[in-house]
């Protein structure tokens, strides 16, 4: 996605790759979720808190404040530098699914 957005300014294709972007978000976010659900009554809050707290607030404060301060070098360059940055997550995906 955010190659697309770094590469074009088609409104036609930013929509489709934005609508893309919510759904695999939305597999993703039910993947968590049921993920929780399956652990032990006891473990539910402390998971459910995990996920919150780093998923949803601490990444999102991190990249908001590297694209802030990122942005006005690197104006739409800054899409291409936020897709390298989440290479270093799918090489941890590749090697937890392998340990798996």
């Amino acid at each position: 996605r955010w190659w697309v957005i770094s590469a074009t300014d088609d409104v036609y294709l930013l929509m489709l790759i934005q609508t893309l972007h919510g759904l695999t978000f939305a597999v993703t976010h039910l993947a968590a979720i049921r993920y929780i659900s399956q652990q032990q009554a006891s473990q539910l809050v402390a998971y459910q808190s995990l996920y919150s707290g780093i998923a949803l607030g601490l990444m999102m404060a991190l990249f908001t404040y590297i694209a802030g301060i990122s942005y006005e070098s690197l104006q739409g360059d800054l899409f291409l530098l936020s897709a390298t940055l989440l290479l270093p997550v799918f090489i941890f995906l590749k090697l937890w699914k392998l340990k798996s």
